[in-house]
């Protein structure tokens, strides 16, 4: 009988060690463990740290409002698959919370809104035209994204297919990359960043992002203590508070396609009484016009 090599063995104990790595780290909250975490791409924070600081301290908030016994883990995301994996609660995009069926508990505020309103921004450029084939810059959130700026947006005016579209991981990147000439444009909300560009037009309100239970296996009670925490929640960052759940309804009906049709004004009716189709012989005749003067005989 052939036996195997000490050097085989040991590629083998590795591998087994790996596969158990892996299974540590995608193992899923225990019963006294909450994961809160954040995909927002669309959300100004300055950088991911700052991102990742922000779900932290909410993490925290909501530790507090349960009470000992549950730790609460704030995390950052860099896919929403990811985080609905992993989390129970999470700070989820607006163009995902308009795809998705997620429970929604809350919606942040941005200088005390639950809606922002976005343009189109440029640097070097004055009208639309002049982005033709240009470079134009966007947060990629993977939740329909050239439906959301060619329909939601643009009102199906203008095909994405106009631009060249630029992906980057968020929207303070996007705007950045514009502000140092990398691209030619942006599709944002108001940010800092904003300030040193040219707005072209307004594309419309958009939500901000939204609280949501990606877990249907939390317990109500608890489900409800988390709530009350988000909505009691505040600190100056790129969300500043959060109100009552609002519609995300409206934003997923934008990003379908639309087809404009010319409307016509219902033609106004006309009542004609007996007098006025018939002539009476020798009553109000009117007179023949004499028109032999518009012809001329040979």
């Amino acid at each position: 009988m052939r036996t195997k090599m000490p050097g085989q063995k040991m590629k083998k104990m590795v591998g087994w060690l790996v596969v158990a790595a892996a299974l540590v780290a995608a193992r899923p909250a225990r019963a006294d463990e909450l994961v809160i975490g954040i995909y927002a791409p669309t959300a100004g924070f300055a950088s991911s740290s700052d991102r990742l600081s922000y779900v932290s301290a909410l993490a925290k908030a909501i530790e507090g409002a349960l009470g000992g016994g549950t730790t609460v883990k704030g995390q950052s995301f860099s896919s929403l698959s990811q985080m609905a994996g992993t989390a129970q609660f999470g700070i989820l995009d607006p163009l995902c919370a308009a795809g998705n069926k997620y429970t929604v508990m809350a919606t942040a505020t941005v200088n005390g809104k639950t809606e922002q309103t976005w343009a189109l921004y440029a640097k070097g450029a004055s009208n639309l035209p002049a982005l033709k084939d240009k470079a134009v810059a966007y947060a990629k959130t993977g939740c329909n994204d050239q439906a959301f700026i060619e329909n939601a947006l643009l009102e199906s005016e203008v095909p994405a297919s106009f631009f060249k579209l630029s992906a980057k991981d968020a929207i303070t990147g996007a705007v950045t990359d514009v502000a140092s000439g990398g691209s030619q444009a942006v599709f944002a909300p108001p940010l800092g960043g904003t300030k040193g560009l040219t707005k072209l037009f307004d594309v419309g309100s958009v939500p901000n992002p939204a609280f949501v239970q990606l877990s249907s296996k939390v317990d109500a009670a608890v489900a409800a203590k988390v709530k009350a925490a988000v909505l009691g929640f505040a600190q100056r960052s790129a969300l500043d508070g959060w109100k009552g759940a609002e519609s995300y309804g409206s934003l997923a009906g934008r990003m379908g396609k639309r087809t404009k049709r010319p409307i016509f004004a219902p033609p106004q009716r006309i009542r004609l009484a007996d007098p006025d189709v018939l002539e009476v012989a020798g009553v109000g005749a009117p007179a023949t016009p004499d028109i032999k003067n518009h012809f001329w005989a040979p």
